[in-house]
Order: structure tokens, then sequence, then C-alpha cells
């Protein structure tokens, strides 16, 4: 604003400067045409009333065209009444008489062509610059005086010098001064005002436009100046407070995005065009075990391990493309990742990015190559007991059932494996039911106590075939908010699976106990136990510690699986603890208030 400032300035001062000598030049031209034409009006009047008076006297006197003497006494008697400079000159230009100075030192007046015009009977009404004996401007008038023949007696001349014109033009010139510097100062004054009103509120926009650019949205314009300026001022308030709400929701848009990433369980990384990282999440950091924080100016080559992984981002690089691999890496855990390379545009026009995605999905994959076993485990164990059926009834067929000690043998064995044919099939039905929330969610009020008494109620009679030791302790009575079947399901496969790999005369306990919001159940046998290698997977459908007796015993392998998951579906926890040779305890703790997922939902 000063550069305009001082523009204005110059501007100002030109157009005064010029404006001044325009109009004084004017003003001098005027005063002098307006003095000239005053002084020849009256010459022309003077002349006018001494031609008359003249050709009176010429006519009274009977003057002819040779008595110039004549002529030059009439003006000697009238000269004075005229106060003029008074010239007669002869037909031919020579000066016979002049009021002022002596008549052989005027020179010549005239040329050629004013004499002549003069003799025709013209008025020469002439301003000479360019006297000799003055410097000011000499005003004449010249005219014929006639005779009585009306022929040309000579030429009058009556002139004057006006010795103040110089002081007129120089008071002009004062005067013009004067009122030339005070309008020149008023209006500067008025200039400046008006500039620094304007000046003052923009310098004031500037500020507040460069502290906008420098972001801070905060500043607003206060000023006050013409309305156009305040309407601008408006509009600059205006514009800072959508920055301000842009660069707010910016940064709300910012933190839930960078929430939105942290919180995801997929890896994200963002690559810009050299390669170089831009933006991490914790999972990323989580599957490369590294650490990229604060670290986002180096090659992500430098911190990813895995060829296959860097092998499929320089793919994507080179086609830019959408690419998708399973890969494997193998430190510090191997893991296999769902690896996906997608590149997005940048801010530039041209400009590529590339966001890297890893999702683990090695649980999937064991889930899957559990589902495979499993289906290979179920076509195993059903192969057995229809395979059992279909030989001893084929058996029978062909003769076997004539012989009655044969026929009850194997109406027995036929017996056992139908019915363990029947339990296995129940057990896959209700697993698949559990896993599809199609059982029973209603809850009650059950004592963990009466459950343990009926469970065992309902074993005795295995308990009393292998002479075991089957008692409840209980450190004070424990109510629980439950469904009591699957609390009885729950107690009923542990307790039988305790007694199974328990040897003759073993002992299993039922330990019942509280502590905070918590009800725990303990099941604790001197059995077997079970190996550690093992009890990684124990939970695992059909799945066996020992395959060959939990079979004969009539065991189908699931009863551990919906165990874990009827614990699961409670909000509980199932823990184990197991030595071999020395016994195992499976610990079910569970809140006192248990919600099924169904009943949450």
């Amino acid at each position: 604003m000063n550069d305009i400032k001082k523009k204005l300035y110059i501007l100002y001062f030109i157009t005064v400067a010029t404006f001044m000598l325009t109009f004084y030049f004017v003003l001098s031209n005027i005063v002098e045409s307006r003095i000239e034409e005053q002084e020849t009006k009256r010459l022309d009047h003077d002349m006018i009333s001494l031609t008359t008076y003249m050709n009176d006297q010429i006519q009274n006197n009977g003057i002819d065209k040779s008595d110039t003497e004549e002529a030059i006494r009439i003006l000697e008697a009238i000269v004075p009444i005229v106060n003029e400079r008074v010239t007669f000159l002869d037909s031919t230009g020579k000066v016979l008489y002049d009021s002022s100075q002596d008549p052989e030192k005027v020179g010549e007046l005239f040329n050629i062509f004013e004499l002549q015009k003069l003799l025709d009977g013209e008025m020469l009404q002439i301003t000479d610059y360019k006297t000799q004996s003055s410097k000011q401007p000499l005003y004449f008038v010249a005219q014929a005086v006639y005779n009585e023949a009306n022929q040309p007696l000579g030429i009058l001349r009556i002139s004057s010098e006006i010795p103040d014109l110089a002081d007129i033009i120089r008071l002009v010139f004062v005067v013009w001064f004067i009122g030339m510097v005070f309008l020149a100062t008023v209006l500067f004054l008025l200039l400046r005002k008006w500039t620094t009103q304007i000046s003052t509120p923009v310098n004031e926009m500037q500020e507040v436009l460069s502290r906008l650019s420098a972001t801070d949205y905060e500043v607003r314009y206060a000023g006050q100046s013409y309305k156009e300026i305040n309407d601008l001022g408006k509009s600059i308030n205006e514009l800072a407070e959508n920055l301000e709400q842009q660069e707010l929701e910016l940064k709300t848009s910012e933190k839930r995005m960078e929430r939105l990433i942290n919180h995801l369980i997929v890896g994200v990384m963002l690559l810009d065009e050299n390669r170089i990282v831009r933006i991490v999440n914790p999972v990323m950091n989580e599957l490369l075990n590294v650490n990229l924080y604060g670290e986002k100016t180096l090659l992500y080559t430098d911190y990813i391990k895995s060829a296959e992984l860097i092998d499929l981002i320089e793919n994507s690089y080179a086609t830019k493309k959408t690419l998708n691999a399973e890969i494997t890496i193998y430190f510090p855990d191997e893991k296999i990742l769902d690896a996906n390379v997608v590149p997005i545009p940048g801010k530039e026009e041209g400009e590529k990015n590339y966001i890297v995605l890893l999702y683990d999905i090695t649980e999937i994959r064991r889930l899957e190559n559990i589902r495979t076993d499993f289906t290979a485990n179920v076509s195993h164990e059903l192969r057995t007991p229809i395979t059992a059926l279909k030989g001893f009834s084929e058996t029978l067929l062909d003769g076997a059932m004539y012989d009655e000690e044969v026929l009850v043998e194997f109406l027995e064995i036929m017996s056992k494996e139908a019915t363990r044919l029947d339990s296995m099939v129940q057990d896959i039905l209700q697993l698949s039911k559990l896993e599809q929330r199609k059982l029973s969610i209603s809850t009650e009020q059950v004592n963990l106590r009466e459950v343990a008494e009926e469970v065992l109620s309902v074993l005795q009679q295995r308990i009393d075939q292998k002479k075991m030791t089957c008692r409840i302790e209980e450190d004070s009575p424990v109510t629980v908010t439950a469904n009591r079947d699957q609390l009885k399901q729950i107690l009923m496969n542990l307790v039988a699976n305790a007694i199974i790999y328990t040897p003759a005369e073993g002992m299993v306990i039922i330990h019942l106990s509280q502590s905070d919001n918590e009800a725990r159940i303990q099941v604790i046998d001197n059995g077997i136990g079970i190996s550690e290698k093992d009890q990684a997977r124990i939970f695992e459908r059909f799945y066996r510690v020992d395959k060959a007796r939990s079979r004969n015993s009539g065991g189908t392998g699931l009863g551990l699986s919906i165990v874990k998951w009827l614990v699961d579906n409670m909000n509980g926890r199932l823990e184990l603890f197991s030595e071999e040779n020395l016994g195992t305890t499976f610990e079910v703790y569970l809140p006192l208030e248990t919600m099924t997922d169904d009943k949450k939902n």
C-alpha cells in the first residue's frame, strides 16, 4: 500500500503543478488580453475624437493638402487635452510631429503596406512589443487625416505605453501563487486523509490475509473505513471463518482417520512415489516386528525384510496396478499374510502413492486346516462304527445268526457301536447348533452344587465300576445366573473325561468356589495327565490324547470342544493345568450374572 501512496502523491504533485502552470498561463493571457482590449478601445475613442476635431478645424480653416504646419499647430493645441503620445506623419511615412520625442529621432513607424492601408482610409490598431525605448508593450491606433478637398493631409498616430503592466502581472502572479498554494495544501491534506482512511484498513487487511496464509485462522479484521472497504473486510472475516471451520473439520477428519487407521485390524502403510514411508499404523509395526513411528524419511526397504512383500510392492510400482498375494513371513513368528498394494492418486496431477495393506490370516488358515482335519476325522470316526455294523450284519446274514451265542455277542457289539454312532452324531449336531446359536438361551438362578450332584448321580455307575472316589468340595454356596442344561453339560463332559482318563480306584474332585464376581468350578483328577504338546490341541474336535483308549470307552472326541464353546458363550474362560502321570485340573470361570451372546443382542 505504501507504493500506491507514493504513486498517488507523485500523481497529485504532477497534476497540481500542471494545473497551476496552465492556470497561470491562461490567467496572465486573459489579463493581458483584457488590458490590451481596454487600451485599444480607449485609443480608438481618442482617435475618433481627435480626428473629428482636426477634420472640423481643417475644414473650417480651409487647410489644403500641403499645409501641414497648420495641422501640426492644431495638434499641439489639443495634445495636452488628449494626454497620450500623438505622432503626425506625412503621406510618405515621414514623422512630422511627435508629442514625446524629436521627430528626427523617431524613425520609421510604418512599412509600405501599412501606409497604403492607411491612405486607403483604413484604421490600424497595433500592439507592438518590440519598442526600442521601453520594455513595455506599446498600443497605438493610426488613421489618415484628410484636407478640405478630401485628400490625405497626413497620418495621425496615437500610442500608449502601460508601464505598470508588469506590476499587474506580478500582482496577478502573487495572488495566483497564494491561491494555488492554499488550494494545493487543502487538497494535499484531503488527499492525505483520504489515503490514510484507505491505506490503514487496507494494511490491516493485508496483515489479516498474511496471517491467514500462515494458517492463523483466528485473526479478524476490525477496522472501520468507507462502506466498500468495510464490505471487503467483512468478506475477509467470512473467509477467515470459513477457513477456520474447514481447518476444524479437516483436523477432526484427520483425527478420525488417524483413530480409524490406528484401530484397524489390518496393517496400513502409505508410500509415496519415491518409496518413502509416510503413514503407518500399529498393526503394521506389529506384523513386521519393526517400529516405523518417527522414521518417515527412509525407504520402506530399510525396514521390510520379506522378499515376497518387497517383490509385490515393486511389481505394483512397475505396473501401477492393484496387486494381491498371500505371503508368509518367518520372523519373529511364522505368519501368513494377505497382502494388497493399491495405487492411489497423489496431491499433484500424475503423482501416485501406494497403500500397502497386510491382513494376518494365520488363524484363518489354521481354522481351515482344523476344518479339513475335522472333515477327515468325522469321516474316519463314522466309518469305524458303520464298518463294524455292516460287517457284523453281513456275518449274521451269512449264517452266524443261527448260532445263538454268536448272535447275542454280535448284537451286543452292534448295539454298542450303534450307541457310539448315535452319541457321535448327537455331539456333532449339538456342536453345529452351538455354532449357529440355535440352543435355548433361557437363564435362571442355578446352584452349582445341585448341578454337580446331578452329574455324579448320572455317572455313578461308571464310578462304581472303576471303584473310584468322587466328591464335591464347596467353600461356600455358589449361585450363578445361567442356563442350567448348559452348566450340566459342561460338568458332565469334564467329569466324564476325568473318569475315563483316571485309572481304577483313582480320585475325582469337583471344587466349587467364588471370588469377586466370578464363580470357579475345578474338576481335579489324579489320572494319566496330558503332555505339554497335547495341551495346545486338547480342545480341537476329535482330538484325543489316547485315541485307542477313548474310543474303547465310547468317547467321541467332541466333548471338550463343546465345553470350550459353552464357556466362551457364557463370557467365561477355561484353563487347563496338567502333568503326565500326575493328573489334570480343568478350571472354569463364569461370571455370576452370565449372559449369552444372543441375550446381549
